[in-house]
């Protein structure tokens, strides 16, 4: 910022208070979402499997929730850039099917070996999987839409506003990997390990792509869909 630019800002509270605003707006929605996919885990846990109760949840914290905390960003100065959003480019493909087959192994690797130290039949184990409809195709279109949803939503919040938030590359990759992890607690407490490790490879992935989303949203996405198959 130039000197006449600082002077400016000195002098006008009112773009100051803009400013500090903007700057906590990130954070106001990245607290927001947190806290509400710790509260959807606990909230969906307790409906009966099966129940359509389900999927008007689901639908609540993970289409109408993130939709209505990103409307901020509609009339801010924000970049929608800043959050990872790009123009989808050709070399994004390349990415997408390296991310997904890097991601995938590392998940699968870790996720059996911390179900070797981590498993209890004692411990709550929430499984999406176990509520989608039996019908094939009825299955497969609730695959897609919790892939599709789930995909978009935690990589668009751990990974481009949280890295909106902090500048350190490293503990950027720390933070969204910790909180990663800790948002799947339902899953049983393996799942909570493996999803940390992968919380710390997308967030890496994430700054190397040059902080673009939508080769990690794919990933997200293919590993959701073998997830609940």
């Amino acid at each position: 910022m130039s000197a006449c630019a600082m002077a400016i800002d000195r002098h006008n509270p009112a773009r100051r208070a803009e400013k500090l605003r903007m700057q906590r707006l990130p954070f106001a929605i990245f607290g927001a979402w947190f806290t509400l996919s710790l509260s959807k885990n606990a909230v969906l846990a307790l409906v009966e499997r099966g129940s359509d109760l389900f999927w008007v949840g689901d639908a609540i914290f993970y289409v109408f929730f993130p939709f209505v905390l990103a409307l901020p960003l509609l009339n801010s100065r924000d970049r929608w850039a800043d959050f990872g959003l790009h123009p989808i480019r050709n070399a994004d493909i390349g990415r997408a099917m390296f991310a997904a087959a890097l991601l995938f192994a590392v998940y699968i690797f870790t996720l059996q070996l911390a179900y070797r130290f981590f498993y209890s039949p004692d411990t709550l184990q929430w499984n999406y999987g176990e509520i989608l409809p039996k019908m094939a195709l009825a299955k497969f279109a609730f695959a897609i839409y919790l892939s599709l949803t789930a995909a978009f939503a935690e990589e668009f919040y751990f990974r481009g506003v949280l890295s909106s938030l902090i500048k350190n590359g490293r503990i950027y990759v720390a933070t969204s990997a910790i909180t990663f992890g800790v948002a799947h607690w339902a899953h049983g407490a393996y799942n909570v390990v493996a999803a940390t490790v992968y919380g710390a490879v997308a967030a890496a992935l994430y700054r190397t792509f040059g902080s673009r989303l939508s080769p990690l949203v794919a990933a997200h996405f293919v590993i959701g869909m073998y997830w609940f198959s």
